[in-house]
């Protein structure tokens, strides 16, 4: 069975002497200081009973017309150029004030200027992309930068398609694909793959600033097998996520520390508490999986 929120309230009750079929009948003050404390049991004793949870990512990402070369390049007064034939998309990332003028034509020596795009100062690698519609769709697509000041060019990239005429569609050309870790994540477990017949574990991944990165060069479907940070429990009904025989060990160190704050009954409020303790730090963590060593072979 799983154990409710007011079965555990009621259990805590009965060690503290509060308990009562009418719920008019309990101390309120005492209501809201047991709701407190068992989300506080909860939580920590989450982190030993520790709650499983996956997220599934596809990634396949698509191809760059221009090849999968990733670099920085810094210019000046020094124009560049990237071209590709039937592009439909472009994507690039710049830092420092630049103009680049977006040309087509069937051949690359002469070409007619479709757009420019102008700016006048960028601090930080900023994106932009967007769509070109050339006159026949073979034509050759350039992208030529410029500028007076030093600024910087990287990850430029064409696609061959029109990703439903979404703009915030068209994919980012990076290294690595970044995810945004769940709302409850806690701790990492492991990463999976299934690709082609093929199961295993990656370790190729890195963790950073609240995302999974995973590196372009992989397409498959991966599996991030995760700890969550349960939710708090607020309706009477609500079930813990941690096994029935954690869940029971709540009403003791919350009624420890009830008698505690109360002051009245100190010492069984301290044989609670450490009854609590005592079932905390013998919960049985050896079939877990914890957390992997972190394997980055690919250098970035």
């Amino acid at each position: 069975m799983a154990y409710t929120l007011q079965k555990i309230r009621d259990m805590t009750y009965k060690l503290i002497n509060e308990f009562s079929t009418v719920s008019a009948n309990i101390d309120l003050s005492v209501t809201y200081r047991v709701d407190e404390s068992i989300d506080l049991c909860y939580q920590e004793l989450a982190q030993k009973d520790k709650i499983a949870s996956c997220v599934v990512i596809s990634q396949f990402p698509i191809e760059n017309m221009l090849g999968e070369t990733f670099s920085y390049d810094t210019h000046t007064t020094t124009s560049v150029s990237y071209t590709a034939a039937s592009a439909y998309a472009y994507y690039y990332e710049a830092d420092g004030p630049h103009s680049v003028d977006i040309l087509e034509g069937s051949s690359t020596t002469t070409m007619t200027t479709l757009s420019t795009v102008t700016v006048s100062a960028a601090s930080t690698f900023t994106v932009y992309r967007n769509f070109v519609t050339a006159v026949t769709s073979s034509d050759y697509i350039k992208l030529n930068f410029y500028g007076d000041q030093e600024y910087r060019v990287r990850n430029v990239a064409f696609y061959p398609y029109t990703f439903g005429n979404s703009t915030a569609a068209i994919p980012a050309f990076k290294p690595y694909a970044e995810y945004s870790l769940p709302s409850d994540y806690s701790d990492i477990k492991k990463v999976r793959y299934h690709s082609n017949g093929d199961y295993g574990n990656l370790t190729d991944y890195r963790i950073d600033g609240g995302k999974l990165l995973i590196s372009r060069g992989y397409s498959a479907e991966f599996f991030l097998d995760y700890w969550i940070i349960p939710p708090a429990l607020t309706s009477s009904t609500d079930t813990f996520l941690i096994k029935d025989r954690t869940a029971l060990i709540i009403p003791y160190g919350v009624a420890g520390d009830i008698l505690i704050g109360n002051g009245i009954n100190v010492g069984q409020g301290q044989t609670f508490k450490t009854e609590y303790e005592k079932k905390r730090d013998s919960i049985d963590t050896s079939t877990e999986h914890g957390k992997q060593t972190i394997g980055n072979v690919k250098g970035w």
